[in-house]
């Protein structure tokens, strides 16, 4: 994340902005006080310590590496602001092959692996609106990579599943 770049301002950005304010006001809330405001209240319904603990470190540390893989594939391009960087061409390598979106992907499996790790219910409940926003932005997204890259990117829509490797 120490290399990732702002970005150039475009008209694409315009409204992502308001969405991920609203994204961060629900879910830093739940991930920073939901899961430690549980531990010290309730008991279950996820048992502490056990193996879904573990599989919560192994998939948050799998989701750091995919997102990481996913800016480096990008290099500069890989920016906050929605929208297409001077001389940007379509990267279809790296995690790119497998998924048009590995770092929105890696970003819900971060998520989930916060809450499985912390055994919350609260922090799991919080991939709710992720995954709302990000299936927004990604609609918004890929309406700017057609006008841009055009028939190259539609050929790329194809061939590849837009979140979920082999499965969407």
């Amino acid at each position: 994340m120490l290399w990732r770049k702002e970005g150039v301002k475009s008209t694409h950005n315009k409204n992502q902005l308001i969405g991920l304010a609203v994204l961060g006001i629900i879910t830093v809330p739940a991930l920073l006080i939901g899961p430690p405001w549980e531990y010290a209240n309730f008991t279950g319904p996820l048992p502490r310590d056990g193996i879904l603990s573990w599989a919560g470190l192994a998939i948050f540390a799998a989701s750091i590496i995919l997102q990481s893989a996913a800016m480096l594939e990008l290099k500069g391009a890989y920016t906050f602001r929605l929208g297409i960087q001077r001389g940007q061409h379509l990267v279809k390598s790296g995690p790119y092959r497998f998924v048009r979106n590995p770092g929105y992907f890696g970003f819900i499996l971060s998520v989930i692996g916060i809450g499985l790790s912390l055994s919350s219910i609260i922090a799991l409940l919080s991939v709710v609106p992720v995954v709302v926003f990000i299936l927004w932005r990604i609609g918004y997204e890929e309406r700017m990579l057609v006008k841009e890259f055009g028939k190259e990117y539609r050929q790329y829509m194809k061939e590849t599943k837009r979140l979920i490797p082999f499965i969407y």
